[in-house]
């Protein structure tokens, strides 16, 4: 990536389905996690929680978790 401002949401595709499975409301099903640790709040984190700067050597881990059912 060019160096720069991103943000990144990362889904655990469990079934291979392509696609985020979810429940009642909207509620995920499968692991999810945003970049910078933001948590969506009855939807996706906000760009400005999960805006990450991305220089030459950087480096991002995204902790997945699940939804509560």
């Amino acid at each position: 990536l060019s160096p720069g401002h991103y943000a990144v949401v990362v889904v655990y595709d469990i079934d291979s389905d392509g696609e985020l499975d979810t429940g009642i409301f909207g509620v995920p099903r499968e692991k999810i996690g945003f970049s910078n640790g933001a948590v969506g709040r009855l939807g996706p984190a906000s760009w400005d929680d999960a805006m990450v700067e991305i220089s030459a050597d950087a480096v991002v881990e995204i902790q997945l978790s699940r939804a509560k059912r």
